[in-house]
């Protein structure tokens, strides 16, 4: 007798991206991270900006997608945000960019948003180096 018959079937975590999730959003990073270094997109705001694509989270229905990203040598927080609106704006044309390099069924909207993961991480190694030297 099957498990699924009784409705005693493997719950996974609610919020877990599935497989293919992972692989669209890892294939979409590639892509938009090249599109960056080719420069197929030009606008006054990002000249002379170089853009680190971290990650890229796609939805269920894989036909939208959150990119986090991490502007290079930009620290003031009211030009990251400048930044982050400039590449929203560009986001239908990175898609059309990307529109002939992918195999997938539909060209997800892309969401552009700083990624601050690294910052963070700085912060708790500061804390912890702190603590660890009053010892």
């Amino acid at each position: 007798m099957s498990f699924l018959k009784k409705g005693i079937a493997k719950k996974t975590a609610p919020n877990m991206p599935t497989q293919r999730q992972l692989r669209v959003g890892e294939d979409l990073r590639h892509l938009i991270a090249d599109v960056f270094t080719q420069g197929d997109f030009y606008h006054p705001q990002l000249e002379g900006i170089s853009i680190t694509v971290t990650c890229v989270t796609v939805g269920p229905d894989l036909r939208n997608a959150m990119v986090f990203v991490l502007p290079l040598g930009v620290h003031e927080a009211d030009k990251v945000k400048d930044i982050i609106a400039s590449l929203n704006e560009l986001g239908s044309h990175i898609r059309h960019a990307i529109a002939p390099k992918i195999t997938f069924k539909y060209v997800p909207q892309f969401k552009f948003q700083e990624d601050t993961s690294f910052s963070y991480g700085s912060k708790i190694e500061a804390l912890l180096n702190k603590n660890s030297s009053e010892n």
